[in-house]
């Protein structure tokens, strides 16, 4: 899974997306259960901005270039299949 996740980048104009990450006030007093199902959350929510973020790259790639020509298909499909996986 990591392997799909770190090809997608984060797009530049997606700065503010991000998985948000639990006070530490509220962390500490956890118990180790706890903490783990809040890891585990995270961890989804990675994975579904990722997916995003392959989303958005597809539809970027499907629009044609300022000469009219489609973007390389592979790339598309490359991306497709990883977003449907991650979902």
């Amino acid at each position: 899974m990591k392997n799909v996740l770190s090809k997608h980048k984060q797009p530049e104009n997606c700065s503010n997306m991000s998985v948000p990450r639990a006070n530490q006030e509220i962390w500490t007093p956890l118990d180790a259960f706890k903490r783990k199902a809040d890891l585990s959350l995270t961890n989804m929510q990675q994975a579904l901005q990722k997916a995003i973020f392959a989303i958005a790259k597809v539809c970027s790639e499907i629009s044609c270039d300022g000469n009219g020509k489609s973007q390389d298909r592979k790339e598309i499909m490359s991306s497709s299949v990883d977003a449907e996986w991650l979902f």
